[in-house]
């Protein structure tokens, strides 16, 4: 396999690679900065028709009528809608093209007793200890169920849970626990811990628009937030918060310092102690270490939706339409974060292609090691396996 990969990486040629990727940024930000123009100019044109016409802004329903009215007197928005949608698809040939990465079966989640072999994990979480839980519809045995598994992939034990409410992120905990994030209760709660015997432990509120959650061997909790701004409660602008075992905040990140502002956790890898996070709004890599965040600077990858990271090697995993399913070899120098070899695509065992959608395909960053589940699949991949320059 290894040949292979020379014989690609002496077909691409560092500096041609470095050339391509330039140009290919360049024209980005170009297409980026004329799509946010027009976007601009586009609501501000029917943000001012609505105040001629008095329509408030809740009225959903005189809003589509207007919105309607403006794609027919501006045919040509919706030829750049095309234009735009003409580009992702032409960039995702061009993903096509990249040399592909193999990822490694680990394992097949046995489903618990009571689960139809046809149905597929409502989510799956990776933990510090390379084990898995996963929880799924147990309508005929409560609102859910949830199983542990093994670092191997063995099924450990199963339980059913019956105050589960809309689950979206699950991690292990110590003690056979295990923590379930999810749409709030009537109580106000958006977090709750289970015992191995499905006994609810402790409820908290972590806040709206979670969409990473990494817990630590000894307990702690890594949350990140997607629009951080709009987030309610304490933790509004944050973007990133760390909890104790009882789920009582111990660190938040700083606001007000050099570090980049009202983040939005796009990417999240936390690997023992230490938690790396990926900014959506700059592109930035942060690592926090202690009480102590230190940014890294800006990561040539946009978009990504994992980091992997060991000492100074990392990769970039995905990135916007079209290139979910690329990953880039990097390196973290005093200087700023570089580019250490071209992007590969990643399939599956016997070359077939990942799927594409958010939820079909779950990845979890801890350290170098990358997981993904499919289905009831669990698939690895290292930052070894990567080739670099």
């Amino acid at each position: 396999m290894w040949e292979t990969w020379r014989e690609e990486m002496r077909r691409w040629g560092r500096q041609q690679w470095l050339e391509w990727h330039a140009e290919h940024e360049r024209r980005k930000e170009a297409a980026n900065a004329q799509a946010q123009q027009e976007a601009a100019e586009h609501w501000q044109r029917i943000d001012q028709e609505r105040r001629r016409l008095g329509i408030r802004e809740g009225d959903i329903e005189q809003l589509q009528e207007l919105l309607r009215q403006d794609r027919l007197q501006h045919p040509e928005e919706s030829q750049s809608s095309q234009e735009s949608d003409r580009r992702r698809a032409m960039r995702r040939q061009e993903v096509l093209t990249y040399p592909t990465l193999s990822l490694r079966h680990h394992a097949h989640l046995q489903r618990p007793e009571g689960v139809p072999e046809q149905q597929d994990p409502l989510t799956v979480g990776f933990g510090a200890a390379d084990d898995a839980v996963a929880l799924w519809d147990g309508s005929s045995q409560g609102a859910a169920l949830v199983s542990w598994y093994h670092c191997d992939g063995r099924l450990a034990a199963s339980t059913p849970l019956t105050t589960v409410s809309w689950p979206h992120r699950v991690q292990p905990l110590p003690d056979g626990q295990v923590l379930i994030i999810g749409s709030h209760t009537a109580d106000g709660f958006s977090a709750a811990v289970y015992d191995a015997s499905g006994r609810l432990v402790r409820a908290a509120d972590v806040g709206k628009s979670v969409t990473h959650v990494l817990s630590t061997a000894d307990g702690q909790v890594w949350i990140g937030y997607d629009n951080a701004v709009a987030n309610e409660g304490e933790f509004r602008l944050h973007g990133l918060v760390r909890f104790d075992v009882e789920l009582s905040p111990q660190w938040r990140y700083p606001l007000g310092t050099a570090l980049p502002a009202f983040p939005t956790c796009q990417a999240l890898n936390v690997n023992r102690h230490k938690a790396w996070m990926y900014d959506y709004a700059s592109f930035h890599l942060v690592n926090i270490d202690g009480q102590q965040a230190v940014d890294h600077g800006r990561v040539p990858v946009d978009g990504a939706h994992g980091m992997l990271v060991e000492g100074d090697h990392a990769a970039a995993v995905g990135g916007y339409a079209g290139e979910r399913d690329a990953i880039t070899p990097l390196r973290l120098t005093a200087d700023g974060i570089w580019l250490a070899g071209p992007p590969v695509r990643l399939v599956l065992p016997g070359g077939a292609d990942l799927p594409q959608g958010l939820t079909q395909a779950r990845y979890t960053c801890r350290g170098s090691e990358l997981h993904l589940s499919i289905g009831a699949e669990w698939y690895r991949l290292d930052l070894d396996d990567l080739p670099t320059g």
